[in-house]
């Protein structure tokens, strides 16, 4: 990963220190990008934003940022990957590269077809910023799920943006004051939602939008450029089985080894579930060579994943690495969440991730993992409990369900349970609504 980091202000306190600034601000955020950083200013109009690089495609300085375009109208600071941008560059009427990063396919998009149609063109994982030099417009940009992530706001006469909030603690500008108006859905769903941030007035960009900002009148306007909905489409309903599975089987092969396109080596998490076995699985069919692994044991046997992954990768013969961590690891990197992590995060797999991705570091400088993987192909217990009730839930008429929710919400899991056996004494009823209490929490 990359990360990037600016402002647009028309404070003279910023404009008069604004490459100290900037070179605070790509400190914050130097773990991001260790191998090379750079700055670009246009100090008449109080705008200046810095770029620190994990070089994976173009490890020349020809992939240095921030970049400018050709035709020096358009600059940019980005962190992701495009994984068709080769195709882009076949479809475009440019021919001029200095480079093979995505980062100029982007850049020349942009100059030849607008904001707008480039993001649709876009398939990857990025944010990035675009200044244009001519209409003085800056123009910030997330990918279509939100891999990637950007935060910006008005602090002031300031308009601050970048990877991390760490960034933004560098600016003079920066008031660090809590949005307490988040905290009751921080506690409920465990994390701070897209379009908030814990910190007052600053903002995460929403998934599959971009927003343009202008100086003069603090406006910072949204378009959104993709929707879910609208894919829908375009899937085949009337698949049969054998169909449906060739054709999956096909989007998930184009899909990771798209994401193989690398000037540096490429490993693989695994922890023996469906989502990173499928994934390695597919990795390691598609390579010449021992794709690496990486997975973390625990002492406690019961929250212990090492074994069915050495199974797996045994299984698939992969270069396999393993690291088996103490509750001593786990407490010395407590002191340390707030330095790793920009806002609360309260899922239980914080700590285990940043331990594996610390370890894998050590070999490579990029790994895929399986993220949603068990959500798509019903890898959790709770989804083999659901198939294992399902004949008993699909005979249950729709009010009896529709009651069920509303009632439940009055009372507990006990005294709902408790008002129900009372209602109906059949005992497959009765665990249909316990089932559906412990699936909603």
């Amino acid at each position: 990963m990359c990360g990037f980091a600016g402002f647009l202000t028309s404070s003279s306190i910023c404009n008069d220190d604004m490459l100290g600034i900037l070179d605070r601000m790509g400190h914050g955020i130097k773990h991001r990008g260790p191998d090379e950083k750079g700055h670009w200013i246009d100090k008449e109009s109080g705008f200046g934003f810095t770029h620190r690089r994990l070089s994976i495609l173009d490890l020349s300085a020809a992939g240095n940022q921030p970049m400018e375009s050709n035709s020096k109208r358009f600059i940019i600071a980005y962190n992701g990957e495009i994984y068709n941008h080769l195709d882009i560059r076949k479809e475009i009427s440019f021919s001029d590269w200095k480079g093979h990063s995505d980062t100029e396919t982007i850049l020349e998009c942009v100059e030849l077809l607008g904001i707008k149609k480039t993001l649709q063109n876009l398939k990857g994982m990025f944010a990035f910023a675009i200044w244009d030099r001519l209409e003085k417009k800056l123009t910030l940009c997330r990918d279509r799920i939100g891999e990637k992530p950007i935060f910006f706001g008005w602090q002031g006469n300031t308009f601050l943006f970048g990877s991390e909030l760490k960034s933004f603690f560098q600016h003079p500008s920066f008031q660090k004051k809590m949005n307490r108006d988040i905290l009751s859905n921080y506690f409920k769903f465990g994390y701070c939602q897209t379009n908030y941030s814990i910190f007052k007035g600053i903002r995460k960009i929403e998934p599959g939008t971009y927003v343009e900002i202008s100086k003069e009148n603090k406006v910072s306007r949204t378009f959104p450029y993709w929707d879910l909905n609208n894919c829908f489409d375009n899937v085949g309903n009337n698949l049969g089985y054998s169909d449906a599975k060739r054709v999956l089987d096909h989007k998930l092969n184009e899909a990771v080894v798209a994401q193989t396109l690398s000037d540096v080596p490429i490993g693989s998490f695994l922890s023996g579930g469906v989502d990173s076995s499928l994934v390695t699985a597919i990795l390691q069919e598609n390579s010449m060579e021992k794709i690496k692994t990486f997975s973390i044991g625990f002492d406690d046997a019961e929250f212990n994943e090492a074994q069915y992954a050495k199974k797996i990768a045994n299984y698939l013969s992969t270069d396999h690495h393993e690291l088996y961590v103490s509750n001593d690891d786990y407490l010395k990197i407590i002191p340390q969440l707030p330095s790793i992590y920009d806002e609360p995060f309260a899922d239980s797999s914080a700590i285990p991730t940043y331990l594996v991705s610390k370890f894998a570091s050590e070999n490579v400088k990029v790994v895929l993992s399986g993220d949603a993987g068990d959500e798509l192909f019903f890898g959790y217990n709770h989804y083999a409990r659901f198939l294992r009730n399902w004949s008993i839930i699909s005979r249950i008429p729709n009010a009896i369900k529709n009651y069920s929710i509303s009632f439940s919400k009055i009372f507990n899991r006990n005294e709902f349970l408790k008002k129900m056996k009372g209602h109906f004494m059949h005992d497959d009823i009765i665990n249909y609504y316990s089932f559906i209490l412990d699936m909603s929490k």
